[in-house]
């Protein structure tokens, strides 16, 4: 019997379905080679058998139905709690691309232009100055602050050329100044600052850019000043917009910014391992910050989430917007999202929200080319999708620091065994 991916998901998450393959379609139907999933089981088992894993999540679409939907290993490896497909994780990162795409909603209804100054609409970006790093007369480095070339544009805040960072010791010569204006992002694994989106970038217009803005691709808190706009220009709290405009007509019912008490059951831990090699909890999910609503609602990295979830999202992204009878976005400013937005000689390629690469599909005779849009999480989450292909997959998994250890292999395992839709 063969489910769309709508249908499917509306009954998994009611019944909150425990661990186990979920074969749902025909992989024959589905244009995938049936190795595939021998394949990725086999990988899989081996990680975990060799300790590289403590559990991961997979979920393969591919023409909007589900091919292979799978929990392997652990939720919490301390007490060996078995992964469930409806697992809820951090997403960490993943955030951007969700709010990335609202912020585009607000675009489509002309409440900003993306080449508008920033600081129209949140003035404490008006003034900024840039951290300039030159060498003094004994040779020593020198540090000082000049005045940004131009404004901070709100297409400078989707495709990180800010100047922003995030702070930490990529970024010595500016962390003085994040941390004097306690905007420490790293606690309890990953966690945004005390303060309101409001008082946040009042504090975050104080720390010196990195460069002037729009001269490179610099990671950073710009997608939680995309969180503040998006409370600007629809005059909501960004977990009301949220939950209003994208997860309700999505039919995303565990994504926010917080786990209530009543699924701190599907909740775990995210690991990381000792000197010895074995997985401990980092943050356990019984005394996590993420079981109240956080002050600062965090766009960029706040969000949590399940394989589930986060399929139906990136079902509606590939599908040009839509998703179940429901129009997030028109498929031209899905288009545009795909677009390269960053200046010429970058050594990567980033959309807005969605960074893309080109990778090969196929084998022998069938081997091609498609382009691929994609991010990650910090706790080593990933995700991406392929129009050309029909293709989306996610892996979940609750890891730091951040490794590709699974994706790495699952991804050519996959992409292998993609037969060309049109034969």
């Amino acid at each position: 019997m063969r489910y769309q991916i709508a249908g499917y998901l509306v009954g998994l998450l009611c019944t909150h379905a425990v661990a186990g393959e979920l074969k749902v379609d025909s992989l024959q139907d589905l244009r995938i080679a049936p190795a595939a999933v021998t394949k990725t089981q086999a990988l899989i088992s081996s990680q975990l058998r060799s300790g590289q894993l403590a559990g991961v999540t997979v979920c393969i679409l591919r023409r909007g139905r589900v091919a292979h939907l799978r929990a392997y290993g652990y939720r919490d490896a301390t007490t060996k709690t078995p992964a469930r497909v409806d697992d809820i994780v951090r997403i960490y990162s993943m955030s951007k691309p969700i709010v990335s795409a609202a912020a585009m909603q607000l675009w489509e209804q002309g409440r900003f232009a993306l080449d508008d100054p920033l600081a129209d609409y949140i003035p404490a970006f008006r003034q900024m100055k840039v951290l300039v790093t030159d060498q003094a007369a004994d040779g020593k480095p020198r540090h000082r602050l000049v005045a940004a070339r131009r404004q901070i544009t709100i297409r400078d805040a989707f495709r990180h050329t800010t100047g922003i960072a995030y702070g930490g010791d990529l970024v010595k010569p500016v962390n003085q100044h994040y941390v004097a204006n306690d905007l420490v992002y790293w606690s309890n694994g990953m966690y945004a600052p005390k303060y309101t989106l409001l008082d946040g970038m009042s504090r975050l217009g104080r720390v010196p850019l990195l460069h002037h803005p729009g001269d490179q691709f610099t990671y950073g808190l710009n997608v939680d000043i995309l969180g503040r706009l998006i409370e600007v220009c629809s005059g909501c709290q960004l977990s009301v917009y949220l939950r209003q405009r994208m997860f309700q007509p999505l039919g995303m019912v565990d994504t926010a910014f917080h786990v209530p008490d009543d699924k701190l059951s599907r909740f775990g831990p995210v690991h990381d391992k000792n000197k010895q090699g074995k997985f401990y909890r980092l943050a356990a999910a019984a005394t996590s910050p993420y079981r109240l609503p956080p002050r600062w609602e965090s766009g960029g990295g706040g969000l949590v989430s399940t394989i589930t979830d986060y399929a139906r999202f990136c079902q509606a992204i590939l599908d040009g917007g839509k998703f179940q009878g429901h129009r997030i976005l028109k498929r031209s400013t899905i288009d545009l999202m795909f677009a390269n937005q960053l200046p010429s000689g970058q050594s990567r390629r980033f959309g807005l929200g969605f960074g893309i690469t080109s990778q090969e599909f196929g084998s022998g005779s069938h081997r091609r080319k498609a382009t691929v849009y994609a991010w990650g999480g910090y706790a080593s989450t990933k995700f991406h999708v392929v129009p050309a292909e029909k293709l989306v997959l996610i892996t979940m998994r609750q890891r730091v620091p951040g490794n590709s250890i699974c994706w790495t292999k699952l991804v050519p395992i996959v992409h292998e065994s993609l037969r060309p839709l049109d034969d």
